[in-house]
């Protein structure tokens, strides 16, 4: 039986449902999957850095909106499985939980990296560099703050 827990998120109350131990390897899945995605969305961020005239603004603000809700779903996991700590697991269960809570301590950093990544390349999308006026553009092209 799935048990329910309100929990506040971005001005919203959302309810959590808590999963039974038989979900692991569905939650395993997630988590793997989830760290997979992040390390791939890191890698494309950091060769974006060279070039961030190819993001706009849209993309940037998409990117922090996904991850900032990413953190929450960590948080989550990691709840989920403090909880089934409490029950009675085998051995394979409780390494697959202590492997998972590793993945999801991982899966914030690389989240944390990409929401910094975000915010550095937002500075010159595209967006930004139509925004200026021709001198300031020459400026800062001059300056090599625009290739």
């Amino acid at each position: 039986m799935k048990k329910k827990t309100k929990r506040q998120t971005q001005n919203e109350q959302q309810e959590v449902q808590w999963h039974p131990l038989s979900s692991l390897p569905l939650i395993a899945h997630l988590i793997d999957e989830g760290v997979a995605d992040a390390e791939m969305q890191e890698s494309l961020l950091e060769e974006g850095k060279e070039k961030p005239h190819v993001f706009d603004d849209e993309m940037i603000r998409r990117i922090k909106k996904v991850h900032t809700e990413k953190l929450e779903f960590i948080d989550i996991y990691l709840e989920q499985m403090e909880r089934w700590k409490k029950e009675t697991l085998t051995m394979d269960e409780h390494f697959e939980i202590q492997r998972l809570s590793k993945e999801c301590g991982r899966m914030k950093l690389l989240v944390m990296s990409i929401l910094s990544l975000a915010e550095q390349i937002g500075t010159k999308t595209i967006d930004k560099i139509l925004s200026m006026d021709d001198a300031e553009l020459g400026l800062r092209f001059l300056l090599g703050e625009i290739k």
